[in-house]
């Protein structure tokens, strides 16, 4: 019996991590003025992180996308569980910006929205690191908010074939789900021309959960793979950032989720 019931979980953990896979865009996704492309790969049979994308258009009906990026503390089930919370809490977002517009271009607003989302599912006993970068494509611009996850990264284009510059968004606020009350109210607005690239990612790219973590792919390996791959496509950057990690860390087990999204502006 107790072979059985081993059986059945495992059988049972496949499905619920295949559901949850279907919770997640396309590994690249291409509309007319961004190109997406990303990495998710789950410490356990299900995760906790979680990225998402929302086309939307402002009151004067120019195109806007929303992109998303979640890691819920901890990993497994009980973290899968709120990532499929916060999709639910995506769905209602998408109809109320639908039906008003000016919450389009307004990522703070959807930070508070899914807030309230984390705090009624994890009753306090998990939260959520999250960024959110709303893209208006019209006027060239990208508004970043951040609820306690990893400072992204924004790249540029080196100046006739010169060194790409990168630089943090370092707006901050407290993690979804803490406070029921909590209010997120800044957002960083960024210039977004062609030739611009944002890398967001999960702290288990650089989280070794290891001793000596002098072997480890941490923030300045990463953020050097980065700018040396400023040229090359994001899917092949992604690929390259995951190789020199597997590199340094291939002897350890993977003890956190992993996820990665690079935005390239089209136009």
């Amino acid at each position: 019996e107790d072979v059985k019931a081993k059986a059945d979980m495992e059988s049972e953990l496949k499905v619920a991590k295949e559901v949850q896979t279907m919770l997640l865009p396309p590994a690249n996704l291409q509309n007319s003025h961004l190109g997406l492309a990303s990495v998710v790969q789950f410490a356990a049979q299900c995760g906790g992180d979680w990225w998402g994308v929302l086309d939307a258009k402002d009151v004067n009906g120019s195109p806007v996308t929303i992109l998303m990026l979640g890691d819920v503390t901890d990993h497994g089930v009980p973290s899968a569980l709120i990532t499929a919370a916060v999709r639910g809490g995506l769905s209602v977002v998408g109809n109320w910006v639908e039906k008003n517009a000016e919450h389009a271009i307004d990522p703070c607003w959807v930070l508070n929205h899914l807030n309230r989302a984390v705090c009624d599912s994890a009753k306090g006993r998990l939260s959520m690191t999250f960024f959110i970068a709303a893209f208006l494509h019209q006027s060239q611009k990208v508004r970043c908010a951040n609820a306690g996850h990893p400072f992204p990264y924004l790249i540029r284009p080196g100046d006739k074939g010169g060194k790409a510059t990168l630089k943090n968004i370092t707006v901050a606020g407290d993690p979804l789900g803490d406070k029921i009350t909590n209010t997120y109210t800044e957002y960083e607005e960024l210039d977004w021309t062609k030739g611009s690239r944002l890398f967001i990612y999960s702290d288990g790219v650089i989280d070794p959960g290891i001793a000596d973590e002098s072997d480890a792919y941490g923030r300045k390996q990463l953020r050097k793979t980065v700018q040396a791959g400023a040229a090359m496509g994001g899917q092949g950057l992604l690929n390259r950032i995951m190789d020199e990690r597997k590199k340094l860390m291939s002897a350890y087990p993977q003890p956190d989720d992993i996820t990665m999204v690079i935005a390239d502006a089209k136009v």
